[in-house]
């Protein structure tokens, strides 16, 4: 029998429209893991207490199934135009969702000149506006860097705009002139998503349905491509191994079905999918979905009726994700990242932020075999930012001991329309902590971003 070689690796992430109802993936769904993707969902047992003498355990019983969880370490992948980036629905539970289709208009008297880098907008349709972003007027691209208030609470002020972003012609806008927002960005919610992540290992695959991001690190360094790793959790997993036909393999069952008898069904749940490799049938790209699993008999039920002629006795078959994949996007290198803190242009060494967005599932119903929704619990965004000591840094005392707030903002990515912001407008700093790493001395300073007037504590933007 072969065994499972760790290097071939295929992810899939695709959003659920109910939490716990598994869906196939699509091509563009697909994420190359930038390490090892692990999903496991293990039950607990209880043993018995019943007496006899003997010093023998009598029995165990099964609990209820706890959640599964899983591990995806990935590069940050951007599409050009503020397009999808790769591992779209993973942002969105890490968050909370994704900002709908934005637009508004241009108050009186903005943008009447090329050089003009402020603007109101009003009359706000769709979502709303990120505190940094790009829009469209006409057919020029504005980059603004920050928001300032209105009085009034359905108009936004964008200022510090650069014009003719990406290499677009400047042009005069008069009031009225239509503001598209081109940027992608993901604001925090109190309500995520799920999605169902699908883990192709060698000969074994697996779906894990219900799924929802519980932690996201984010890697800032010097080095390499910007990692992220996604931990998190899901109600009810699927597997698929790889088998061969049996003899007389196949029997139709009327209403589009087939009774398929394998060497081992065993190998097979309810729910994943599977195909022919050998014929090959992958119900035209679709895939086979398992509805029965008879490990007596060795048969396994599946949807989309085939024909003994085309499956024939001991043909493969196995787990199905879909094929011909295109890796989206392309990866961001860490060396084009820039930090501000408090708006000063900030030199950071190699540090780790933590978003953590704990959902606990719901497992404690009685009569439930497995979890059956999850519920938001407080998140939690911290990071210790490690720096050399330059003479400028001692303020960072001063910080931390009157407990002030300072802003955050990185920008991931050199080129324009494909690069990933994160912005956390309100963040305490902790009193430093000195460190003697020869030849050099270096700081350590805790931060933890706060919300201001609730789901506003980090913003992550694609300009």
């Amino acid at each position: 029998m072969g065994i499972g070689v760790s290097r071939k690796q295929r992810v899939f992430a695709v959003v659920e429209s109910t939490v716990g109802t598994i869906v196939f993936p699509a091509t563009a769904d697909f994420i190359r893991p930038a390490g090892d993707a692990v999903l496991n969902q293990n039950p607990g047992f209880t043993d018995s207490e019943e007496k006899q003498d003997t010093l023998d355990v009598l029995d165990r019983f099964r609990n209820a199934v706890p959640p599964g969880e899983f591990t995806l370490p990935m590069y940050l992948r951007t599409v050009a135009n503020y397009a999808t980036p790769q591992g779209d629905i993973l942002f969105q539970s890490w968050q909370g969702g994704v900002n709908p289709t934005t637009a508004g208009s241009l108050a009186s008297g903005v943008l009447d000149t090329h050089s003009q880098t402020g603007a109101t907008i009003s009359l706000i349709t769709g979502g709303t506006f990120p505190e940094v972003g790009v829009i469209q007027v006409g057919t020029e691209e504005i980059y603004y860097g920050a928001m300032a208030t209105t009085a009034s609470s359905d108009k936004v002020r964008i200022t510090d705009c650069t014009r003719g972003y990406r290499s677009t012609t400047t042009a005069s806008h008069a009031s009225g002139d239509t503001v598209d927002l081109l940027s992608r960005w993901y604001p925090q919610d109190t309500d995520s998503p799920s999605f169902s992540l699908w883990v192709e290992s060698d000969h074994f695959t697996q779906g894990l349905a219900g799924c929802s991001v519980n932690n996201a690190v984010l890697g800032v360094d010097n080095e390499g491509a910007v990692n992220l790793t996604f931990t998190g959790q899901g109600t009810e997993m699927v597997w698929a191994g790889r088998t061969q036909l049996a003899a007389h393999a196949l029997a139709s069952t009327g209403g589009g079905a087939t009774w398929a008898t394998v060497d081992n069904a065993s190998l097979f749940s309810v729910g994943a999918y599977i195909w022919n490799e050998t014929a090959p049938d992958s119900n035209s790209g679709a895939g086979h979905i398992i509805t029965a699993v008879n490990a007596t008999d060795n048969t396994i039920k599946f949807t989309a009726s085939t024909t003994n002629t085309s499956w024939a006795t001991d043909d493969y078959i196995c787990g199905y994700l879909p094929e011909d994949v295109t890796v989206l996007g392309t990866v961001v290198e860490s060396r084009n990242t820039d930090i501000e803190l408090d708006g000063v242009s900030a030199t950071i060494k190699n540090t780790d932020f933590t978003f953590d967005v704990p959902k606990e599932y719901i497992t404690d119903e009685v009569g439930t075999t497995y979890p059956s929704d999850y519920i938001e619990n407080q998140r939690s965004i911290m990071a210790d930012l490690d720096l050399y000591f330059r003479e400028a840094n001692a303020a960072y005392f001063k910080e931390g001991f009157e407990g002030n707030d300072v802003s955050f903002w990185a920008r991931f990515g050199g080129n324009a329309g494909r690069r990933l912001e994160l912005w956390m407008p309100r963040c305490k700093l902790e009193v430093p902590t000195i460190n003697f790493t020869a030849p050099a001395i270096n700081l350590t300073i805790p931060l933890k971003a706060l919300g201001t007037d609730g789901e506003d504590s980090c913003q992550i933007i694609l300009t």
